[in-house]
């Protein structure tokens, strides 16, 4: 997982650099303020198949700017249940464990309830606030999927990107995302 395409730093605009200047909506009262006219976004930590983009475009029908970024004081595992393996992993709190993945940023409300459906099936995981270190070490608040402590029982071992990649990704892009979607609406 080396190549990605929408790879850029982390550092976003200090609004603080921007102190003195007068918003555009001030100037002229017809035209809204971007609080006005924007939409909620989640700055999301993805750890598992939401790695992969053509997941996430699968999912969501668009992609996001992402980084690589850590998560520290949780571990990423994978689930054995009733003997098998799942295809996807869960992660944990574990100190002193560290999670590597992707911070992908501004994910809308749109994107967000339809990855919650995908995170949902089956229900084993709630959205959670962390702090995430990027590779360039500036933290961002973002969001999660963390295990249910209904799950944390099937953990055990290492879940592996390139094993999901070989052994699981085309049947989920062709299968596992359609009725999935099909499914939600």
């Amino acid at each position: 997982m080396d190549d990605f395409p929408n790879e850029t730093s982390c550092l976003l605009e200090d609004p603080e650099s921007r102190q003195g200047t007068t918003p555009t909506s001030a100037l002229n009262p017809q035209i809204p303020s971007i609080s006005q006219v924007s939409t909620p976004t989640t700055d999301l930590f993805v750890y598992g198949t939401l790695l992969f983009d053509e997941v996430v475009q699968a999912v969501t029908d668009r992609g996001f700017r992402s980084v690589p970024a850590r998560l520290r004081g949780y571990v990423r595992c994978a689930i054995i249940r009733d003997g098998r393996h799942e295809p996807y992993p869960a992660c944990r709190p574990e100190p002193p464990g560290v999670i590597s993945g992707r911070l992908l940023f501004d994910v809308d409300d749109r994107s967000m309830n339809l990855i919650d459906r995908f995170e949902s099936e089956p229900p084993d995981y709630e959205c959670r606030p962390v702090l995430v270190e990027c590779d360039d070490g500036q933290l961002v608040e973002a969001s999660t999927y963390v295990a249910l402590p209904s799950l944390i029982r099937y953990l055990a071992g290492e879940w592996s990107v390139d094993q999901f990649r070989k052994d699981h990704l085309t049947h989920y892009l062709a299968s596992v995302i359609p009725e999935m979607r099909k499914q939600t609406g």
